[in-house]
């Protein structure tokens, strides 16, 4: 399934573009589209809250209560995967567009047989990023966790504590295993790191790296063991690399 979020305040583009991807979905029935329709950015975060989750967002850059770009980095902070295409009417956003890894960027009125195209490189996306979850028992029962979700995970009296990027703290039940067999889907997967005994983190949500600790996006603080220093700095900078970030050469 392909779930697409439309966020357009004006009436005539939200009514062209719900047109296009209808017919869009009637050429591609394989992919199931869904379409859900916000003319704001309070609707949008709105839908989000309420636990709607999206594989693509349209998203109009000049909304009457938000700036298109501002919220495609606050989508960026909890599905780094999603796809994201700006519609607008001004070229003058272009390069802000690919500050937040946006696939597209159309220029109002949108041609049809661009859209098509866009979409049909963001279904191909999607189908090829599936999002790995695992399968936690809380005392709320079996609870499913995508990866990109989780911030860090510790280990405390052999209860698992998941520190979601929405600020939110899974508790599981009393653990059978040891650590490291219980998470060892997260270990094996490459966006993860284990700097202590007791934690495991996604590098991607990593702030700053010391010595001693490494300092999360979300303001948490993780001890780092001495003896696996090397190897986490080694982790890191390959992560780091693999990611195309930049990196500032240290001073002589």
């Amino acid at each position: 399934m392909l779930r697409i979020a439309l966020c357009d305040d004006h009436l005539t583009d939200r009514n062209t573009m719900e047109a296009y991807l209808k017919k869009y979905g009637q050429m591609h029935p394989e992919y199931e589209i869904s379409v859900d329709i916000y003319p704001d950015a309070a609707g949008l975060f709105g839908a989000r809250n309420a636990g709607h989750e999206f594989d693509l967002y349209l998203l109009d850059i000049l909304l009457p209560d938000g700036n298109g770009i501002e919220i495609a980095k606050e989508l960026r902070k909890s599905q780094v995967n999603a796809v994201i295409i700006f519609l607008t009417s001004s070229p003058d956003y272009s390069l802000e567009a690919f500050g937040v890894k946006a696939m597209q960027y159309l220029l109002k009125p949108v041609q049809p047989e661009k859209l098509y195209s866009a979409l049909d490189d963001a279904a191909g996306l999607t189908q090829l990023v599936l999002p790995k979850m695992m399968l936690v028992s809380s005392s709320d029962g079996k609870v499913q966790i995508r990866f990109h979700n989780i911030c860090f995970v510790e280990c405390w009296n052999r209860i698992l504590h998941f520190h979601m990027l929405d600020g939110s703290v899974l508790h599981t039940r009393s653990i059978r295993h040891s650590f490291d067999k219980e998470i060892s889907p997260l270990l094996e997967d490459g966006y993860f790191l284990k700097p202590h005994q007791s934690f495991i983190i996604n590098m991607q949500y990593i702030s700053r790296l010391t010595v001693n600790e490494i300092y999360m996006q979300d303001g948490s603080v993780i001890p780092v063991s001495k003896k696996r220093l090397k190897e986490i700095r080694t982790k890191y900078m390959d992560f780091i690399s693999a990611q195309n970030f930049y990196t500032v050469p240290d001073k002589d």
